[in-house]
């Protein structure tokens, strides 16, 4: 059992008075403690009562100096144990894998009407979005997404068309629109109608 630091002071303390008291000349064994004079029996006595007045009044002076000392003895704590082979921990993260750019579309999504081609007039569409056909599938099912969302959210039946086979479009893209419309007032009363679910839609002119 550790022998705190406030014992050892008391046993001093008491070792000091006895010396004191008895004026030396004791000799324990190996120890031998000669006859003290009187100056230094007062200075042994004082000490001893201070040491004794110290660890019975204000023991917690001395109670940091019991901690270091335990402290200093204490087996360190045990480091935790580590598997060198830790479970595999996967994230639920779904992935899309990358697109392939490579691939093509090979049929356009088309609707089974065709956009009436009367020379001399206008043509009025809402325009819900493009999408680059370098884009390959990715352009196809942005394409889609569009179309489903102006069909589910706004009720709406929109159109998909590549604007190669759209005469006075831009060739080389996926659209989505509504129409054609004969007038803008019209394309725009429609327009109204899927700014609920897409919210960049616009108005396209097409002179025929």
């Amino acid at each position: 059992m550790p022998i705190s630091i406030v014992s050892i002071i008391i046993f001093v303390g008491l070792a000091l008075i006895v010396i004191a008291l008895l004026g030396g000349g004791i000799e324990v064994r190996e120890i031998k403690i000669p006859a003290l004079q009187i100056v230094p029996r007062v200075l042994s006595f004082f000490t001893g009562c201070a040491l004794l007045a110290l660890c019975l009044l204000r023991p917690d002076i001395f109670q940091g100096l019991n901690d270091n000392k335990t402290s200093a003895v204490s087996p360190p704590d045990q480091a935790p144990t580590v598997s060198p082979h830790p479970p595999d921990i996967k994230p639920n993260v779904s992935v899309q894998p990358p697109l392939d750019t490579s691939q093509r579309m090979k049929a356009p999504p088309t609707d089974t009407k065709s956009i009436p081609n009367i020379p001399g007039s206008t043509s009025w569409f809402v325009m819900l979005g493009s999408f680059d056909v370098n884009n390959g599938v990715l352009a196809v099912n942005s394409a889609t997404r569009v179309k489903n969302r102006a069909s589910e959210e706004c009720h709406v039946s929109a159109r998909t068309e590549l604007t190669a086979t759209m005469e006075g479009f831009t060739p080389g893209y996926v659209s989505v629109f509504l129409g054609p419309y004969d007038n803008r007032e019209d394309a725009a009363a429609n327009k109204e109608k899927v700014l609920l679910c897409v919210l960049d839609a616009y108005i396209k002119s097409i002179n025929r």
